[in-house]
């Protein structure tokens, strides 16, 4: 069967899963049977980690995976003993040393209109992958190991983005959705899928053995995007440097309105240029592999 976001979310059909599920609401699928990557096992972990470093994030431990890292047999120590354990450990960039992962969130970005991210989670018996929380993209969940218990709320957060421009106060809507929330259980079983809308906090909790799973996260372009995209032009127009006027104490002057005006203006045209328009679309489908740009 070839692989694609079709075949995965099977029997749920492409035109369903946009018009009733995507950023509204979870879709679980059991029973799955998803394509072998090598890493279902606490062995395949081994492998993929042996030299690469370790951090603390918090209370957790954290490896950022580095394909640029030499290759060596030798797993640190405190990996091999939370192997041992059957974790709590996150790894991010999964999908950047393993190809069989690359084709899945390739996969998954091409279905989803975004780029793609992987990291894997391994929980021992009873114990949360992340505390509640809802992220700034969708998430896809592919249970490659044991049965993983999901607390997933019922009411999404709008407004949550990824944006370089600032940086979303978790903490409040985590307490906003502990307060006012409504929450649904799953039970995401070996071989299953789980999609979590963007903004619907939830959290995981392993079994009765060590669970394995793959988060994949989808960065679909937003409003956001699009703004900074046409930021980042308007920033190379020397003249949106200069200097305002003085600012005085008698309020807006006619000098500040014109200046205020010319930069509002050239916002406007760059936002409505079709090169530049065309030129944004074109990397967004680059980053979900549906096709090169023309102009990078």
């Amino acid at each position: 069967m070839e692989l694609n976001w079709d075949s995965l979310i099977s029997p749920v059909d492409r035109a369903t899963f946009e018009r009733d599920y995507f950023a509204r609401k979870p879709l679980s699928l059991n029973a799955r049977g998803l394509p072998t990557c090598g890493l279902e096992t606490i062995e395949g972990w081994r492998k993929l980690l042996a030299g690469q470093a370790v951090r603390r994030q918090g209370q957790r431990t954290v490896v950022d995976l580095d394909p640029n890292r030499p290759r060596t047999d030798v797993l640190a120590p405190e990996l091999e003993d939370l192997l041992a354990q059957g974790g709590p450990l996150i790894v991010n960039g999964v999908n950047l040393m393993n190809p069989a992962v690359q084709k899945l969130a390739d996969a998954i970005a091409a279905g989803l209109g975004g780029r793609a991210v992987v990291n894997g989670y391994i929980s021992p018996n009873r114990k949360d992958a992340l505390d509640l929380h809802a992220d700034d993209h969708e998430v896809v969940v592919l249970q490659l190991c044991g049965t993983k218990h999901w607390t997933v709320g019922t009411k999404i957060v709008r407004g949550l983005a990824h944006s370089s421009l600032f940086a979303i106060d978790n903490a409040s809507v985590t307490q906003l959705a502990r307060e006012r929330d409504q929450f649904r259980n799953i039970d995401l079983e070996e071989g299953g899928l789980l999609y979590v809308p963007r903004g619907l906090a939830h959290r995981a909790t392993a079994q009765d053995t060590y669970s394995i799973h793959l988060s994949v996260g989808v960065f679909r372009a937003t409003g956001l995007d699009f703004a900074e995209f046409v930021l980042k032009y308007l920033i190379g127009d020397i003249a949106v440097r200069d200097y305002f006027a003085h600012p005085g104490r008698s309020g807006i002057t006619p000098a500040h309105t014109e200046f205020m005006d010319s930069i509002a203006e050239k916002l406007a045209v760059l936002a409505r240029d079709e090169q530049l328009r065309s030129r944004f679309l074109e990397l967004r489908q680059r980053e979900a592999g549906l096709g090169e740009p023309k102009d990078t």
